[in-house]
C-alpha cells in the first residue's frame, strides 16, 4: 500500500513560500538586526552585509 501523498510543507523564509532558492527579505532581515544598535554582525557574504549597511545615514 503507497503513502498518500502530502502537500510541500511551505518555507515562510521563501517569498512564495516553496520555491527552492528564494531567500525571502534578507536586506530587512539584516537592516532589522542592525538597527537594534549592535556593533557589529558577522556574515557569510560581506557584499550583502556591505549593502545592508548602505545608506544608515539616510535613514
Amino acid at each position: 500500500m503507497d503513502a498518500p501523498a502530502r502537500e510541500p510543507v511551505p518555507d515562510p523564509r521563501a517569498p512564495d513560500g516553496n520555491r527552492a532558492g528564494a531567500w525571502g527579505d534578507w536586506l530587512g532581515e539584516f537592516r532589522a538586526i542592525i538597527d537594534t544598535g549592535v556593533d557589529g554582525i558577522f556574515v557569510d557574504h560581506p557584499d550583502l552585509g556591505l549593502e545592508a549597511r548602505g545608506g544608515l545615514d539616510e535613514r
